[in-house]
């Protein structure tokens, strides 16, 4: 599905044993892994916590499941296209990594980056939140 993302890479030409860690062709792949996960993220919200084909069949028909509307999700309301709260959270921790200065890493800034992104309603009450503590 998303080999268009490998075609012109020279990724795909570059057997990943052999390219050297911090080469180009492991960067161009770890771009295009972490990419195809946000994708494939939002393209799965809409059937996030449903488990049973024969569910997902019914509603779907003869048509694709990925990007469904109106999402069925009974957790929390998303629209066609959003990521699911996992995929907020990969964002999140993303985000906060790549600002990490000298290697340091702080769970704070993973919630606070979390709840900036949060398209699903309110926070967690306050007891559910110290386990950052």
């Amino acid at each position: 599905m998303l080999h268009f993302l490998f075609a012109s890479s020279a990724a795909a030409t570059t057997p990943l044993a052999s390219a050297p860690l911090g080469s180009a062709a492991v960067a161009a792949r770890a771009e295009a892994a972490l990419l195809g996960s946000f994708i494939l993220d939002a393209a799965a919200m809409p059937f996030h916590w449903e488990y049973s084909q024969s569910t997902i069949a019914a509603k779907v028909g003869s048509g694709n499941p990925e990007y469904f509307s109106p999402p069925m999700d009974l957790w929390y309301k998303g629209k066609t296209g959003m990521s699911t709260p996992y995929g907020q959270q990969g964002l999140a921790y993303l985000a906060v990594g790549a600002n990490a200065s000298a290697g340091l890493f702080d769970p704070r800034a993973v919630e606070a980056a979390y709840w900036a992104l949060c398209k699903f309603g309110a926070r967690p009450r306050q007891k559910q939140t110290r386990t950052l503590n």
